[in-house]
């Protein structure tokens, strides 16, 4: 698991009850939950807050909740999963023929 990101479960009431009596988990769901801790040091709040989203950017959660504002269609959600699949290889690939060169 990266660092920073935990899991919280969550059931719905009427189910969590009845799946504890039999000792079973029913309609349980795992969320995704950033974890992101920033100390303040010599009462430096601005760079408390840079560092927070700093961290919080390359986790992803700026990224995420600008995907969530709008419903996106299932085909559209496709389509931007399989570029962001070929920007990744692309990068790889330009990564492994620099490591090759050095």
């Amino acid at each position: 698991m990266p660092h920073g990101l935990g899991y919280i479960y969550s059931a719905r009431a009427s189910h969590a009850s009845q799946a504890d009596q039999a000792g079973l988990s029913a309609n349980f769901t795992a969320k995704k939950v950033i974890l992101v801790q920033v100390q303040v040091m010599d009462n430096n709040v601005e760079k408390a807050i840079k560092l927070l989203k700093r961290k919080l950017t390359k986790e992803g959660v700026f990224r995420q909740l600008k995907e969530k504002r709008w419903h996106e269609k299932p085909s559209d959600a496709r389509r931007r999963k399989q570029r962001q699949a070929r920007r990744r290889l692309r990068r790889q690939m330009a990564r492994a023929r620099a490591r090759g060169r050095g």
